[in-house]
């Protein structure tokens, strides 16, 4: 990656969304970032799900009170990305990159609630809710495995 190929924010929050090549049930996110300048690296992060289809809205009833009680690290306890449009949302994850780690690669795992209930998604949203402290956020690389 080079240090200037990336989503550039001009702050510290936004989002970017992401219709994936076919419906998958998501397992995980990877986000990668560089080591040249770690302050612009994306920290706070929601991965949120778009639910589509008939089979999804029904999974989704029964998951509403698992909802509530499943995701403590959601602080703000909201249902939807910033922008939505209006369109059914469901968080995937809640995690934070750490410029601190060993690997500037890192994975994180979609809410378990979520993968046992067999939702797939076509598309998904990074909502980036902070950085490290600089100017404007940087995105290298966001890759979403199912």
């Amino acid at each position: 990656m080079r240090s200037q190929s990336c989503w550039l924010l001009g702050g510290h929050s936004g989002q970017l969304g992401v219709s994936l090549p076919r419906v998958v049930r998501i397992s995980h996110v990877v986000v990668d970032h560089i080591v040249d300048d770690t302050l612009t690296a994306p920290r706070q992060m929601i991965l949120w799900g778009l639910v589509d289809g008939k089979d999804n809205f029904s999974l989704l009833r029964s998951l509403r009170a698992k909802l509530a009680g499943n995701t403590p690290d959601l602080s703000e306890k909201r249902t939807f990305p910033a922008i939505s449009g209006g369109f059914p949302f469901i968080p995937l994850s809640y995690f934070e990159y750490s410029i601190h780690a060993p690997n500037l690669t890192q994975t994180f795992p979609v809410f378990p609630f979520v993968s046992d209930s067999g939702m797939d998604f076509g598309i998904v949203v990074l909502e980036i809710l902070g950085n490290w402290g600089g100017m404007s956020t940087c995105l290298y690389r966001f890759r979403v495995y199912g």
